[in-house]
C-alpha cells in the first residue's frame, strides 16, 4: 500500500457490466518501490476508486517506451511529470482515449499547436461548456485551487484544432481567459485535418496542482476520466458528497513573515494536533489540539512559540497528526 494519503473516493454509481476497465497512467516522478509524487498518488487513488485496473508506469527514460505501450487499454492517463518528447507522436493516430496535464502533449496529439505553463493568482474554474458529461452539473464559477499563486497548464483557443470543445476557463494574471479544460471526440478534426482516432480530453493541472486542489476539482477531474473512458455520468451529487481526503496543503505564504496559514482536511471527524517543529526537531509550539470535523480547515501561525517568543529566521515544519495518520510539510519564516 502506497505510503501517501488514500484519497477516499468511493463512489455509488453503477459499474457498466462487462469486463475490468483498464488504464495505464504514465508518470515521470517517483519511484517504483515507494510510488509516485504526491499530486500523481491523488490521481492514482481516484483511478483506483473508479475500480479500474490501473497500472502505473515510470516513464523517465525514452528508452522505456515501447511500440505497444498502452494500447491495450481503455485509457490512457499523461501526468505532467513525464516529458512529452518521452513519448512524442505515439499516441497520434492510435485508438486508445487519452487525458493528460501534460502541455507538451497537446501538439503531439494533434489537438493544438500550444499551450502554456502559466503561474496565476485566481483560483476559480469559469464552466464554458455547461451539460457537457465531462462537465456533470456544474456551471459558473468553481473553486479550483486552495492556495495561490499556482501553476497551471492554460491553451489559447486560436491554438486548437477546429472541432475542440473548450469546457472551462481560468483567468491570467493579465485579465484575459484562457482555456484550461477541453475536449474532443472520436472523429473529431485535428490540427492537420485528420480524424480524432478517440477521445481525448486536456486538464489544467500541472506537476504540484492536486496537492492544492478542492475536492470540486477533483470531482471534476473524475468526471472527465470516465467521460475520456466511456463512462459517462450526468450527475455529480454523490461524487462531490463522498469525496473525503486526509491532506495537508503546503503553508501560504511560504517564504513567510509575520505570519501563514496552514490548511488540512480531514477524512472523518476526530482528535487532531497541528504541531511546528525547529530544524533540529524540537517543539516550538502546538497550534491546535481538538476534535474537528471532517473537511477543510484552516490555521495560523504568527511565528512564535508557546511563550509567545518571535522565532528567528530559519526552516520549521509543521505536522498534522490524527486517526488518520501523520503528514509533515515545510515551511520558511524570511524577515
Amino acid at each position: 500500500m502506497k505510503s501517501m494519503p488514500i484519497l477516499l473516493l468511493i463512489l455509488s454509481l453503477v459499474t457498466v457490466a462487462g469486463a475490468q476497465k483498464s488504464v495505464l497512467f504514465l508518470v515521470g516522478a517517483g519511484q517504483e518501490a515507494t510510488g509516485p509524487e504526491v499530486s500523481d498518488d491523488i490521481v492514482l487513488d481516484i483511478l483506483e476508486a473508479f475500480e479500474w485496473d490501473v497500472e502505473t508506469y515510470y516513464l523517465d527514460d525514452p528508452s522505456k517506451m515501447t511500440d505497444s505501450l498502452g494500447l491495450d487499454k481503455d485509457l490512457v492517463v499523461i501526468s505532467s511529470t513525464i516529458l512529452s518528447t518521452h513519448v512524442g507522436n505515439f499516441y497520434y493516430d492510435k485508438p486508445v482515449p487519452v487525458l493528460t496535464w501534460e502541455s507538451g502533449m497537446y501538439a503531439k496529439l494533434g489537438i493544438a499547436t500550444g499551450a502554456g505553463n502559466i503561474t496565476i493568482q485566481d483560483t476559480f474554474l469559469f464552466i464554458t461548456g455547461a451539460g457537457h458529461p465531462a462537465i456533470g452539473d456544474y456551471n459558473g464559477e468553481v473553486e479550483v485551487l486552495l492556495n495561490s499563486p499556482m501553476e497551471v497548464t492554460l491553451v489559447d483557443t486560436s491554438q486548437f484544432s477546429q472541432d475542440v470543445q473548450p469546457l472551462a476557463e481560468m483567468i491570467m494574471d493579465d485579465g484575459s481567459p484562457r482555456t484550461a479544460i477541453f475536449a474532443i471526440e472520436e472523429g473529431a478534426t485535428l490540427i492537420d485535418t485528420s480524424a480524432a482516432p478517440a477521445r481525448r480530453i486536456g486538464f489544467f493541472f500541472r506537476d504540484k496542482t492536486a496537492e492544492e486542489a478542492s475536492d470540486d476539482a477533483l470531482a471534476i477531474l473524475g468526471l472527465c476520466l470516465k467521460w475520456t473512458m466511456g463512462e459517462e455520468e450526468s450527475s455529480v451529487n454523490d461524487l462531490r458528497n463522498k469525496i473525503a481526503d486526509y491532506r495537508l496543503f503546503h503553508n501560504y505564504p511560504n517564504p513567510f513573515n509575520p505570519s501563514t496559514t496552514i490548511s488540512f482536511s480531514l477524512a472523518n471527524a476526530g482528535d487532531v494536533t497541528l504541531t511546528v517543529y525547529n530544524n533540529l526537531g524540537q517543539k516550538v509550539r502546538t497550534l491546535l489540539s481538538a476534535v474537528l470535523s471532517e473537511g477543510q480547515h484552516y490555521v495560523q501561525w504568527h511565528g512564535r512559540d508557546e511563550t509567545g517568543t518571535i522565532m528567528p529566521n530559519g526552516v520549521y515544519y509543521y505536522e498534522l497528526s490524527s486517526g488518520e495518520g501523520v503528514l509533515r510539510n515545510k515551511m520558511i519564516l524570511l524577515k
